[in-house]
């Protein structure tokens, strides 16, 4: 069953077992998703900002969570991951 809602002003939708949009969704407007774990899943993404901020909204003296390290991981299967972070510890970027 198809609906068309028109609504003026904000319009918020509650569900208990959460919502599936099995179409294409398209967000005009800014978007912003609130929660402890974002995953996407994607084959290719495109990320137009020059500059993308990670461990964003620190309040303490550098980098506090995750052991001190801030960064890039890449999931290598079976052999170990790779990893670009910066690590708190000695103050230095770090690739393994």
């Amino acid at each position: 069953m198809s609906q068309t809602k028109r609504i003026g002003g904000a319009y918020t939708i509650t569900a208990s077992g959460g919502t599936t949009i099995d179409s294409a969704l398209v967000v005009t407007g800014n978007l912003t998703v609130s929660g402890t774990t974002t995953t996407v899943s994607t084959t290719n993404a495109a990320i137009k900002d020059n500059i993308v901020v990670y461990n964003d909204g620190e309040s303490g003296a550098g980098v506090s969570g995750g052991s001190g390290k801030s960064g890039i991981e890449i999931d290598r299967g079976s052999v170990a991951n790779a990893q670009f972070v910066f690590d708190e510890a000695d103050d230095k970027f770090k690739i393994s």
